[in-house]
């Protein structure tokens, strides 16, 4: 018995007793015997209510076992619960009691931080945590912050959806005091130490957003840069000390492959409903049959929750809620795809319900041409990947000529059909402050009735799109906003615009006049929204990355959208989707004949094609690029800096570092005869000349002239606000420097600042200099840290290049930390063969002098050990002479 059940005892036995006293002093001891079976009678009572069995109390009781009454009082006087966002379910959940069972125990371990519920589309995630929700209050597992968010803007659009509205809510409800930070990490690491300060419950639902679709070559990694952060924090520090009574909760419907390695994480798939379960939400529904034909009814539903509850609502509404009469919607069983059941159930209602069941009814409504009023308002919502906000439906209503028959409704007759709606399923319910203000449904739905709204009637769908266009170009204060949220609705503004077939204005007007600034690069220099830019390109290729569109467009224009796109897909990591594009934009400037073009189109092929390690053909490309630079008669002298800057840096990752360094000065030349106030080679150019300085750097004053190179180059971008550049330049610092501690803070300032430029093709190489620099400082975890995020990147994007640096840290570390390094070896020799990247031939032999080493084979060793020294001194290769010293003093330190 628990301390408080037998508290409860005492106290309940008490009050009976002092009854039974009570009415024995006043009529006499025994003066009624016959009264004691009453007696008996209450006291048993009294012993079941105490003991009964309650499941829920039952279950939640030995979570929270270890609180007595006054903790509980003071867990509810401090509880603060915002849980206004999360969609209510439109029926009760059923079922589900393994997936209840795994959420409670997620909550009472204290070694799981993380726990996604993860499936396809309908089959009730949100109503799982709702249910739960309910299950665990009052005391919520001990939590003294519950907050839920939602996400459930899922579209084709998806990068348009952010986490910052998340932030500017959960900030303050987690009693952060100071003003929300406007930089995405920073906002990231104060809600993860809020999270740490509070026992917190927190529920993000609808995450896939916020996620690269998992058809796409980055699988669904999280494109939200903040989030991402976010999780990254947890995952390091966790929640507390303990982790116990702090949980975050996530549903999506991909799986989140930031974490899936990680143990503090839990992972529930969600699969489709039991035949019993879903006989059952039939019956929640009040259809009415016998189990055996309910089941079959959920048998040739697929257990799809969402196709249950719109068939389930159908025949209520309609048949008299008899489930043998479903078989009057036709078709509604052939289909065998997820999801494809409650597309018939949509079908029915737009070709069959709506027109009316009966004859004549139909005959009228064609010769009256009655519009339904439900499909026009299905289908305005159909407009937008997301939600419709209410200043969305008003501007429509206002403007839209589809929208007129709606626009001539009043209040009560809004909200009757909101309800015929919202029984039926297709709308959820949502009221805020009494007042409904967004109109959101599945998206299985709206996308559904979007498509119709398309085909069927073009002109207005168009038309339509045209209003939400012009209405998200005049939102933004600012002709040219400076912030991301800012140029979120010119964002949309081009997905609206290329919707409504306007594609020049959407290009031109919005996209390269007010998001891009022209030349300027605003949105991704300034700010690193690639993800943002490639999402609002995307819209201009509605047959797939390998055709744009042509009406509207030049065929210079379509030549810079696939230049822009392509570059963007590079620097989200997305190689091989880059790679042919840019090919697709040579052939067609080779065919114009437009030598500039040309020029900075194979340079960006040449970074390719050294990204995914095949480093001979990026060669042959830098040749072609300085071929292409000669003929250009706009900014020769920059097309030729920029090419032979290129070509040296192919020469670099060769190993030919004395015709790399020829190039490199060839180069610089270029610049300062291009620009004599600004003579030095900076930005990515400067980066990697100052790479190739620091490797054959052989003095303590050739370091510090590469100091002072990198501080100018930092000055320079920072004046512009660079993101890449600024990142770079602090990664060129931080390896010229001596001092542990401000080489530190540079390699941190590079690693933060590439994830603000969001260029996922240079943060591996940022994290793996980090990773060696803490390794050397035996740092060993945090190196290891590094290097397995940077592993991930390169194994998920197929950067091969990056994979030989890799596999040459890990064997070190091994060998640190007295492992075995073989397989890292033989790894990186392979690699280093199949992508040519000979510039790790010398790093390559000093592993396998340590790992003779550690197997004590003393001559294999040194003969590694002197072919490595031969190598240095053929490369010219100095800057690797302390790790060859090093390796020396190993050996000659096992020989003494």
């Amino acid at each position: 018995m628990t301390h408080e059940k037998w508290n409860n005892f005492l106290g309940t036995s008490t009050a009976v007793v002092g009854i039974i006293v009570g009415v024995e002093s006043y009529f006499g001891w025994f003066a009624y015997p016959e009264l004691w079976i009453g007696y008996g009678i209450i006291v048993l009572i009294s012993i079941w209510f105490i003991f009964r069995k309650d499941p829920v109390s039952k279950s939640f009781n030995s979570k929270i076992s270890s609180f007595n009454g006054s903790e509980n009082e003071t867990t509810l006087s401090r509880l603060k619960i915002d849980l206004d966002r999360l969609p209510e379910p439109t029926t009760k959940l059923v079922g589900r009691e393994t997936e209840l069972a795994q959420l409670d125990e997620a909550l009472k371990n204290p070694k799981t931080t993380i726990v996604a519920m993860i499936s396809g589309g309908g089959i009730g995630k949100t109503a799982l945590i709702w249910e739960w929700l309910q299950h665990i209050e009052p005391y919520y597992g001990g939590a003294i912050r519950v907050f839920a968010w939602s996400f459930y803007n899922q579209g084709s659009y998806q990068a348009l959806t952010s986490s910052k509205a998340f932030f500017e809510e959960a900030l303050p409800f987690f009693d952060y005091q100071k003003p929300i930070p406007k930089d995405e990490i920073e906002k990231a690491q104060a809600l993860a130490k809020c999270l740490r300060e509070h026992y917190s419950l927190l529920i993000l639902d609808g995450l896939e957003p916020l996620q690269h679709p998992v058809h796409e070559h980055l699988k669904g990694k999280l494109s939200d840069l903040a989030l991402k952060e976010l999780l990254r924090c947890i995952r390091l520090y966790r929640l507390g000390q303990s982790g116990d009574k702090n949980l975050v909760v996530i549903t999506t419907r991909q799986p989140i492959v930031e974490l899936e390695k990680w143990k503090g994480y839990v992972s529930i798939d969600l699969g489709i409903l039991s035949d019993q379960e879903g006989a059952k939400l039939l019956q929640n529904l009040n259809v009415k049959g016998s189990q055996a034909n309910l089941e079959i009814a959920s048998h040739d539903m697929g257990g799809h929750a969402l196709g249950l509850l719109l068939m389930g609502k159908l025949l209520v509404e309609r048949f008299h809620a008899d489930i043998q009469r479903r078989d009057q919607l036709p078709d509604l069983f052939k289909e065998t795809k997820t999801g494809e059941y409650a597309l018939r159930v949509l079908r029915y209602y737009d070709k069959e319900y709506w027109q009316s069941a009966y004859f004549l009814q139909r005959v009228y409504h064609r010769l009256t041409n009655q519009v339904v009023l439900e499909r026009v308002l299905l289908h305005l919502m159909g407009l937008f990947d997301r939600r419709m906000g209410i200043k969305e439906k008003q501007i429509l209503l206002e403007h839209a000529e589809y929208a007129k028959p709606l626009a001539q409704l009043k209040r009560q007759e809004w909200r009757q059909l909101e309800q015929r709606l919202e029984q039926s399923g297709l709308l959820f319910k949502y009221i805020h402050e009494g007042e409904r203000r967004e109109w959101k449904t599945q998206p299985l739905i709206r996308r559904y009735f979007g498509q119709t709204f398309r085909e069927q009637k073009p002109k207005a769908y168009q038309q339509a799109q045209q209003v939400l266009f012009e209405y998200y170009q005049s939102t933004p204060e600012k002709h040219q906003p400076d912030r991301l949220e800012k140029l979120e609705p010119l964002y949309r503004a081009v997905v609206h615009g290329c919707l409504a077939g306007e594609y020049q204005k959407a290009w031109q007007d919005v996209y390269i006049e007010r998001i891009r600034r022209g030349s300027e690069n605003y949105s991704t220099k300034q700010l690193g929204a690639y993800a943002h830019d490639l999402t609002a390109l995307t819209a201009f290729f509605p047959e797939g990355w390998g055709k744009p569109v042509s009406n509207g467009l030049s065929e210079s224009d379509q030549v810079l959208l696939l230049g822009q796109a392509s570059f963007y897909l590079m620097s989200l990591g997305r190689l091989f989707e880059a790679i042919k594009l840019r090919q697709i934009a040579i052939k067609i400037i080779e065919r114009q004949k437009i030598w500039d073009n040309a020029a900075v189109s194979t340079r960006n092929l040449v970074a390719l094609h050294l990204l995914i390690g095949d480093v001979d053909e990026a060669e042959k490309v830098a040749q072609q690029a300085i071929i292409y630079a000669n003929r250009t008669n706009q900014n020769p002298l920059f097309n030729k800096m920029a090419s032979h800057a290129k070509l040296a840096t192919v020469l670099h990752r060769q190993g030919k570092l004395s015709e790399a360094l020829e190039q490199f000065t060839l180069a610089e030349k270029l610049q300062a005869k291009r620009k004599p106030e600004s003579p030095k080679l900076c930005s990515v150019w400067g980066y990697q000349y100052c790479s190739l300085l620091l490797d054959q750097a052989n003095s303590i004053e050739a370091q510090e002239a590469l100091l002072k190179r990198g501080q100018y180059a930092l000055e320079i971008a920072s004046e512009d606000n660079q993101l890449l550049d600024k990142a770079l330049d602090c990664l060129t610092i931080a390896r010229a420097q001596n001092d542990p501690s401000e080489q530190l803070s540079h390699f941190n300032e590079a690693v933060s600042g590439i994830r603000k430029a969001s260029k996922m093709n240079f943060l591996p190489i940022i994290l793996l200099a980090r990773a060696n620099f803490l390794r050397f400082q035996q740092n060993f975890k945090a190196a290891q840290c590094d290097l397995d995020e940077s592993l991930d990147i390169i194994q998920t994007c197929g950067m091969k290049l990056f994979a030989v640096d890799a596999a040459l840290l890990q064997g070190n570390l091994n060998l640190d930390q007295k492992y075995t390094a073989n397989e890292c070896y033989k790894t990186a020799k392979e690699s280093i063969v199949t992508t040519g990247y000979h510039l790790r031939n010398p790093e390559l032999d000093l592993l396998g002098s340590r790992i003779a080493h550690s197997e004590n084979d003393l001559d294999k060793a040194q003969l590694y050990l002197k072919k490595t020294r031969e190598q240095l001194e053929n490369m010219e290769y100095w800057g690797l002479l302390p790790l060859w010293q090093q390796v020396e003093k190993e050996l000659k330190g096992y020989c003494e």
